[in-house]
């Protein structure tokens, strides 16, 4: 066996949310990649009292968010079973490696440096190892360390041993394969449903029903401007903390949007003019500069900060709004 292992690992586009994260920093590596992620990651919602408030839509069958990774191969395994069978995570997670395997885990912060919750409290949260090193005796990670920055940094293995044992909470391991013999080819028709969907504020959950009942506390599309802003007259009042979380994704949504157009011409899908694309970085140029003032008042607490945030939200709704129908209903 290897005595180091380092299989390869991408910056995703959407981080906010590391099970999105994860499983696109892995896949990443399939040739197929962009047709897939262009043709998805185009919907939002916004649920109301969700700690996770604004998210991209993603149709969860069986296994949750697994299922929406064609390109991956998956297997699962409870923590629970992993320790009733007393297995050894250090050699677990080689195996899987050796075999081109990334190791979606969850571990007790407490144990492990460079994490927010090192040595000061007990948390769970997920990892993804993505190489191992028995010189050093530690396995590679990524994800949000101690200043949340998405970086990578490392395990050692007896502190991996510590982290797993110490998980009480009903969770899965979840190894994730590249499967290079899928293929998935660029769906514009989808890519025009699911931007309908995303203008009209449409519930996409109802064209899936057969699947599960849609939910009453979700706002999808365009409609979620309004609970952002209602979120942040929330915030002013004091009847809501500041999650910063929802506009960071509120970032990306842009960021990737400008870049799936970008992709659709250049794959002879759409024509659009350069107007177009100059607004479109002008949009997410606007959503980050909504985020940088939310961050600004998590320090400062100015109302004058909100009163721009909402002047800008209500602007980017237009502008976007206008350049999406402009690309793909006119």
């Amino acid at each position: 066996m290897p005595q180091e292992m380092t299989l390869p690992v991408f910056v995703p586009s959407i981080k906010t949310f590391l099970f999105h994260a994860y499983p696109l920093a892995v896949m990443e590596n399939h040739p197929d990649f962009e047709n897939w992620f262009y043709t998805n990651y185009i919907q939002l919602y916004y649920q109301i009292g969700s700690p996770h408030k604004l998210n991209f839509y993603g149709l969860n069958l069986i296994h949750g968010v697994w299922d929406y990774y064609p390109l991956l191969d998956i297997e699962r395994i409870s923590q629970e079973m992993l320790r009733v069978m007393r297995a050894d995570m250090v050699e677990l997670a080689r195996w899987a490696i050796q075999t081109e395997g990334y190791v979606n885990v969850f571990l007790d912060e407490y144990y492990t440096e460079h994490r927010y919750a090192f040595q000061t409290e007990h948390r769970t949260h997920d990892f993804l190892l993505y190489g191992y090193d028995d010189s050093q005796q530690h396995f590679l990670t990524v994800g949000f360390d101690e200043n949340q920055r998405y970086t990578s940094t490392h395990i050692p293995y007896e502190a991996l041993r510590n982290a797993f044992a110490s998980v009480t909470e009903k969770r899965s391991m979840v190894i994730l394969r590249v499967n290079r013999e899928k293929r998935f080819a660029l769906d514009f028709e989808n890519i025009q449903e699911m931007v309908s969907d995303y203008l009209q504020s449409a519930d996409t959950s109802k064209r899936f029903k057969m699947y599960g009942n849609p939910k009453p506390d979700m706002v999808y599309g365009l409609a979620a401007y309004r609970e952002l802003q209602t979120y942040i007259e929330q915030i002013e009042k004091g009847e809501d903390f500041l999650d910063i979380r929802a506009f960071t994704l509120l970032c990306e949504h842009k960021a990737v949007m400008a870049k799936r157009i970008r992709y659709l011409q250049n794959e002879n899908a759409i024509q659009c003019s350069g107007d177009i694309l100059v607004k479109l970085d002008e949009i997410a140029e606007r959503a980050t500069c909504i985020k940088n003032l939310m961050l600004k008042y998590s320090l400062i607490k100015q109302p004058r900060d909100l009163a721009t945030v909402q002047m800008h939200l209500l602007a980017m709704r237009e502008d976007e709004e206008r350049v999406l129908r402009a690309v793909f209903v006119s």
